[in-house]
Parts: C-alpha cells; sequence; structure tokens
C-alpha cells in the first residue's frame, strides 16, 4: 500500500492576506479564519513568510502576545506594530 503525502496549499491574494491581518487587528476574525490562515500553506512564498511569521507571533511564548491568551487577536502593542508592518510590506 502506498500512502501519498499531499501537501494542500492555499492560492491567496495579498489582498486576501491583508484582509485576514486586519480581521486580527479589528478582532473580528473567526476560528475558522486564523486556522485556515495558520493552517495552510500560501503559494505564493512572499505571503507563505508572511504566514508563517504570523505562526511564529502567535507561539506560547511569543514576546508579541498578551500573557497565557490562545486568542490570535490579543496582541500586545509590539504585536499589533508587527503584524501592521506586515500589512505594509504586503502592500508594498
Amino acid at each position: 500500500m502506498k500512502i501519498l503525502n499531499r501537501i494542500f496549499r492555499a492560492d491567496r491574494s495579498g489582498e486576501e492576506v491583508c484582509d485576514l491581518l486586519n480581521a486580527i487587528l479589528n478582532r473580528s476574525i473567526t476560528d475558522e479564519e486564523w486556522d485556515d490562515f495558520i493552517s495552510i500553506k500560501i503559494i505564493d512564498p512572499k505571503l507563505e513568510k508572511i504566514r508563517d511569521r504570523m505562526e511564529e507571533i502567535w507561539t506560547e511564548k511569543s514576546v508579541y502576545r498578551i500573557a497565557e491568551s490562545i486568542d490570535p487577536a490579543d496582541l500586545n502593542p509590539k504585536g499589533v506594530a508587527e503584524v501592521r508592518r506586515l500589512i505594509e510590506s504586503i502592500r508594498n
């Protein structure tokens, strides 16, 4: 029996990623949107680096999050500034 290791990747646009990042800043991102964003790699290498960076920001001991929170929108001021920087990097 052969098992295929298939990696699914999302074909997201820069605008879609900006919208998701803005939803984090606005605290309007749903759990489903966050799970899809963080769990599914993105085809575009530049946007994949952004997704990967958000995964780092979200880690348990991240200096960008409010301590003890599991909500991806619970960012401290340093986290908010970093997400804004990521949005700007996509737009430029």
